[in-house]
């Protein structure tokens, strides 16, 4: 049985500065959204990205009906680099 814990930025951020450390794990999936996205956009600090890729996490993607309104559900992507989904992030958004 698989538990997916979402990284939330500043965890992501304290992993990046040494302040603690996850591994890739079979059990535990290391779980990240587009808000994470924004804040790597924000801080325009790609560092974030080598820690999504060094721990393996996934993106998971909120479901949506066809007016764009959360419907409750999400799906976990396989994994693929965090630096490609970043880049279609930002050739999608701006």
């Amino acid at each position: 049985m698989n538990i997916y814990v979402y990284l939330d930025h500043n965890i992501i951020d304290d992993i990046s500065k040494g302040d603690f450390s996850l591994k890739p794990s079979d059990k535990a999936i290391w779980v990240y959204s587009n808000e994470n996205l924004v804040e790597i956009k924000r801080s325009g600090n790609t560092r974030f990205l080598n820690v999504l890729e060094d721990i393996k996490a996934r993106k998971i993607e909120l479901d949506m009906n066809n007016e764009f309104k959360l419907i409750g559900s999400a799906k976990i992507l396989e994994y693929q680099s965090p630096f490609d989904i970043y880049d279609s992030y930002l050739v999608s958004v701006y």
